[in-house]
């Protein structure tokens, strides 16, 4: 069962795929969503354009949150809680059946993760965003997960800063 396979990909999510799979993306990403609730999706948005040059402001950062959150609510976090919950022996059950169940559920997350993505990227064409091609590339994905912090209400301490600095070294 592989959802999108006849798809065709956009440059988000093929990034998103390749940045995903770099030294301590992976840890750094679950760290951010799982300690601090970020949606690793948005992250992945903002790191992407600071990589194209593209500055999101306040604004689109705040209509690209309120646009993913029910999606993110209804569809992506019910699946992840499911799929997390099964980790653990249920008694009268199968482990390896589980665990099958497990994987299945762990497909349509990942496909439900993949229509957040083309959401946001479909948003894009429609929000404003501020042209920085001549910047500093790591400045921009710096600017661009402070906004989307500031937009999630999450304060940015020092590890949040240790966290998004190992992001953007992975990015540039």
């Amino acid at each position: 069962m592989t959802f999108f396979q006849d798809k065709p990909s956009h440059p988000f999510w093929a990034f998103s795929l390749d940045f995903y799979g770099k030294v301590r993306v992976e840890e750094t990403l679950l760290a951010l969503q799982n300690s601090r609730g970020l949606d690793v999706n948005l992250i992945l948005l903002c790191v992407w354009l600071g990589t194209k040059g593209v500055s999101l402001q306040k604004e689109s950062m705040q209509k690209l949150v309120g646009l993913s959150s029910g999606w993110h609510l209804q569809a992506v976090l019910p699946l992840r809680q499911l799929r997390q919950s099964l980790k653990e022996p249920v008694a009268g059950i199968d482990r390896d059946d589980a665990e099958r169940v497990r994987q299945g559920i762990k497909e349509l997350e990942l496909a439900t993760e993949r229509m957040q993505q083309d959401m946001l990227f479909q948003a894009l064409e429609e929000l404003p965003g501020k042209d920085a091609r001549l910047a500093d590339r790591a400045g921009v994905i710096r600017g661009n997960l402070s906004r989307y912090a500031s937009a999630a209400a999450i304060r940015v301490g020092g590890e949040e800063r240790g966290y998004f600095e190992t992001l953007v070294q992975a990015a540039i």
